[in-house]
């Protein structure tokens, strides 16, 4: 009897102190290697990718140093393309030194590849390997869009061409050579950096289950002394749970779990902030009652709604994509408002599922969207507006004056013509026909009032041109679905600023290209950047005798249209050309220039997805050459 005594009594005792540590210890190990490890590994691939984004940063700044001897003739640009080559073929980094560069051109086709000779120059076309053509076509994707970024492929492991494995690089392109430069790290590289930090975490969890197996052992040993026993593995216990707490405690989202039944178990000091709620109390209660008081839901379907999502999530551990991130407004105590966005996902339990809420308040990010919205509209607005200004000034001083003075002198004529009148027409009566003009007095007598008429008529129309040419100025919608022919867009602004290029250059000549695609675009923003080099083009001229060039084409080869605006003005050093772009920079700021031009004009041609360029040099003149390609072009 004795014996079963205390087998029973040992039975029981394992049970309740070693069921609780082992349910300690999966949701230990569940938070462990669903939070942590993926943070880890997504830390350590962010690492690699921004090492080789400035590995190739560093290589592109080669091909600038080279293109900056070029520029003043101090090299041809072929022998710095030669060194180029021969600079970066040379450069190894990682391990062994074995990790290289490489460079592409938009053909596409390899330029330089340090252990792939045999597919330097080779066309697409013409690779036999498709997984080198893929990765090539990729490559030009890439950068044709956004001129740099990072993309996934399979490749020869280093100089290995047997060995294929997923690579993953990142590449950008030199616009003025039409080079594009990359370099990657292996996949199998990261992993097995990966695995040694997962292999130090593991031997810790390692040590720490052994231990709470021997304290365990022990216990079940020596279950006499059973208090003690107690203690001990509510120490252990505590000590897990505060590990698990100081995780969710330093994390700088909000945290929340919920149990099976929907009650909140835990909530994290940024959850707090988030939400003004602090977790005394919320603790114990059910989470859509919670999210209800946060939230204010007025509408009862609302908070059904949400009770009815989170009952789904923890009983069946799924949920739908559409629901997975939200968004919702919380209005505080002080009247202000915020936006906090929440990320939800269940967790498996041994019984059930539990279900676990990221938070975090997004209200800066959304306000700070809104304003580069608004201050870019802003920006065009009040740029336009700088245009209008010069162009008003123009019109008014050569075509209002003369028609004010033309307003006024006609109706001073009639008033004239009305007053002689009766003399005319008792001379007539009396002395017959006579001849004004060279015409008879009785053929116009009665087509003078007329021709006063139509002549105030005309100068109103005058009036009403002028007018017209001020409206210009109103808002017009960003939409770039507008049917464009890009010659008739450089005719328009050529005409609208014809008078300031009369009083800038006697020396101004237009080139329109002929065969020039019909595209989608908008018709007065892509004017108003002519518009804008125009002026910019006459400004720079130190007198009338220079000249002003421009010219439209196609280029067949690249399906792009080029424009090309010359001019032999004053040109620019280096300094002013590398920041020539930049919002509110201007060398004209005391004569009222706000700088925003050719921010705003660049901000076009991107939108547009084509390229502005600058080319100049002190005392020679500037070129500025606009290209965008015809992706978006009509067919006739």
């Amino acid at each position: 009897m004795l014996f079963f005594k205390n087998f029973l009594s040992g039975f029981h005792l394992s049970a309740r102190l070693v069921i609780p540590v082992i349910l300690t210890l999966i949701l230990f190990a569940v938070s462990f290697f669903s939070i942590i490890i993926p943070a880890i590994e997504n830390i350590v691939m962010d690492r690699k990718r921004e090492m080789i984004h400035e590995l190739t940063n560093s290589a592109w700044n080669v091909l600038a140093q080279l293109e900056n001897k070029v520029i003043p003739g101090k090299y041809t640009r072929k022998d710095a393309q030669e060194d180029a080559v021969s600079i970066l073929k040379q450069m190894r980094y990682g391990k062994d030194d074995k990790d290289y560069f490489w460079i592409t051109d938009s053909w596409p086709t390899f330029v330089m590849h340090p252990y792939r000779n045999d597919i330097i120059g080779v066309a697409l076309d013409d690779i036999s390997d498709s997984n080198i053509a893929s990765v090539l076509s990729q490559i030009n994707e890439v950068v044709e869009y956004k001129s740099e970024g990072f993309l996934d492929y399979e490749w020869q492991w280093m100089d290995n061409p047997l060995n294929v494995v997923p690579k993953t690089s990142f590449v950008k392109k030199f616009d003025p050579w039409d080079w594009t430069i990359g370099t990657g790290v292996y996949i199998d590289d990261v992993l097995v950096e990966v695995n040694q930090i997962k292999r130090k975490f593991k031997i810790i969890a390692f040590i720490i289950s052994f231990f709470i197996s021997c304290l365990l052992l022990i216990i079940l040993l020596q279950h006499n002394s059973e208090e003690l026993k107690r203690i001990s593995a509510e120490k252990a216990l505590q000590d897990s749970e505060e590990k698990f707490r100081s995780i969710v405690e330093q994390s700088a989202e909000g945290f929340s779990l919920c149990d099976e039944e929907g009650k909140i178990i835990e909530w994290n000091k940024r959850a707090e902030i988030n939400t003004g709620l602090k977790k005394s109390e919320v603790l114990g209660r059910y989470a859509w009652d919670v999210h209800d008081d946060i939230f204010c839901e007025e509408d009862s379907k609302e908070i059904l709604s949400t009770r009815l999502l989170i009952e789904k999530i923890l009983k069946s551990g799924k949920i739908d994509d559409t629901t997975k991130i939200q968004e919702h407004m919380l209005n505080d105590d002080d009247g202000t408002s915020k936006i906090i966005q929440e990320l939800i996902f269940p967790i498996k339990t041994l019984k059930g599922f539990l279900m676990c809420c990221i938070s975090r308040d997004i209200t800066n990010i959304k306000l700070a969207e809104e304003n580069a919205l608004r201050q870019q509209k802003q920006l065009i607005r009040a740029d336009k507006m700088a245009s209008l200004s010069i162009l008003v000034s123009g019109v008014a001083h050569e075509i209002n004056n003369p028609n004010h003075f033309i307003m006024g002198n006609i109706g001073l004529l009639e008033n004239i013509f009305n007053s002689i009148k009766p003399i005319l027409h008792k001379y007539y009566e009396e002395n017959g026909d006579f001849r004004v003009a060279g015409l008879n007095y009785s053929e116009i007598y009665h087509d003078i009032p007329e021709m006063f008429s139509e002549t105030l008529a005309g100068s109103q129309r005058i009036k009403h041109i002028v007018q017209e040419l001020r409206d210009f100025a109103r808002q017009q919608p960003d939409d770039l679905i507008e049917s464009v022919d890009f010659n008739a867009v450089v005719k328009s602004a050529s005409t609208l600023v014809s008078n300031m290029i009369k009083k800038s250059s006697d020396n101004y000549s237009v080139k329109y290209g002929t065969n020039l695609p019909i595209i989608q675009g908008n018709f007065q923003r892509l004017e108003h950047v002519i518009i804008n080099l125009l002026q910019n083009a006459c400004q720079a001229l130190p007198n009338s005798s220079k000249g002003i060039f421009l010219t439209t084409s196609y280029n067949k080869k690249t399906d792009c249209i080029v424009c090309k605006l010359k001019d032999e003005g004053i040109g620019m050093d280096e300094n002013v050309l590398k920041h020539i772009t930049d919002p509110f920079f201007t060398t004209k700021r005391e004569s009222g220039n706000t700088g925003l031009g050719l921010s705003i004009s660049s901000n076009i041609i991107n939108e547009h997805n084509g390229k502005l360029h600058f080319v100049s040099s002190p005392g020679i003149g500037t070129t500025v050459t606009i290209t965008f390609p015809v992706k978006n072009k009509i067919t006739s």
